[in-house]
């Protein structure tokens, strides 16, 4: 039985979506460490990336990443880097995108 005293949340539009394709993807994935694999997942999608699907491994590691997904990520981070939506890198924009995949991948 519902308090008349309890305060009532409001439900951002978004929040059941974005549940739902993290649930999706614990399911898929089955971490062995949810919290971990979460705080990831929501570390990429905070960040404007795609969320790391494959719990912490590189595109190398997965055998049959299919290419419709390869494509899906690259686009992704084409029009995340894309400041201006001319459809085209300028060197600015390229080195930031290099940069940004520099410190996140852990390349020197």
């Amino acid at each position: 039985m519902a308090s008349k005293f309890a305060k009532q949340f409001q439900i951002p539009p978004e929040f059941p979506d974005i549940l739902k394709e993290f649930t999706r993807e614990v399911l898929r994935n089955q971490p062995a460490d949810i919290v971990e694999f979460a705080a990831k997942y929501f570390d990429c999608l905070a960040n404007g990336l795609p969320a790391d699907t494959q719990g912490g491994h590189d595109a190398s590691d997965v055998p049959g990443m299919a290419l419709d997904d390869i494509e899906r990520i690259i686009k992704e981070l084409f029009e995340k880097y894309d400041k201006d939506g001319s459809g085209t890198l300028d060197a600015g924009e390229f080195k930031t995108l290099m940069t940004d995949l520099q410190q996140r991948l852990d390349f020197p």
